[in-house]
């Protein structure tokens, strides 16, 4: 009898444990990949057409490559593969904002800190999606990113900021180059 409720108890804790493991599965840390994909969701930029086909490390570099055309310079300089950190959160929510005067990672943490922007968290720790959502989520942030990241006006003014970058020379947010 005890042996059948210990078997009952154990089943139990294993069916709980694959029930709730996706509930926190969101709370890894993110990679740089996750990290731009998420910022081209929340900030609202059309992928090029076929990017879906792209092998991840080109996709990576086109993600990459329509965040620098807005100023999210970021990814450019950083492997798909890495992890985000506050402090690395704090340098690109910080570009987003066209925030200026603090010129290290550090000082840009604490600023957005300071304004709201970000809740409390050390320099190093890994960033969750949870947390990024959050902080993509504050009021501010969202009216901000609304106004500087609307779709270029004009597809010449695009091809001109692109070329300087290495990516495609078309419209970023119409067609991608599989090349």
């Amino acid at each position: 009898m005890r042996k059948n409720i210990v078997s009952l108890l154990t089943g139990v804790l294993i069916l709980v444990g694959i029930v709730a493991t996706p509930l926190f599965a969101d709370d890894a840390a993110l990679t740089n990949f996750e990290m731009a994909e998420l910022l081209v969701t929340t900030v609202g930029i059309n992928l090029p057409q076929g990017s879906d086909q792209l092998a991840d490390a080109e996709y990576y570099d086109t993600v990459a490559n329509l965040l620098a055309a807005r100023g999210i310079t970021y990814f450019k300089d950083n492997p798909m593969t890495g992890s985000i950190t506050a402090a690395n959160f704090a340098s690109i929510l910080y570009q987003m904002l066209g925030q200026t005067g603090a010129t290290d990672p550090q000082a840009m943490l604490s600023a957005l800190i300071a304004n709201g922007s970000m809740t409390q968290i050390d320099p190093g720790a890994a960033v969750s999606k949870t947390y990024a959502l959050q902080a993509l989520q504050n009021p501010l942030l969202k009216q901000l990113e609304a106004e500087k990241y609307q779709a270029p006006a004009g597809a010449d003014d695009v091809q001109n900021r692109l070329g300087a970058i290495g990516a495609p020379d078309t419209n970023p947010d119409t067609a991608v180059s599989t090349n």
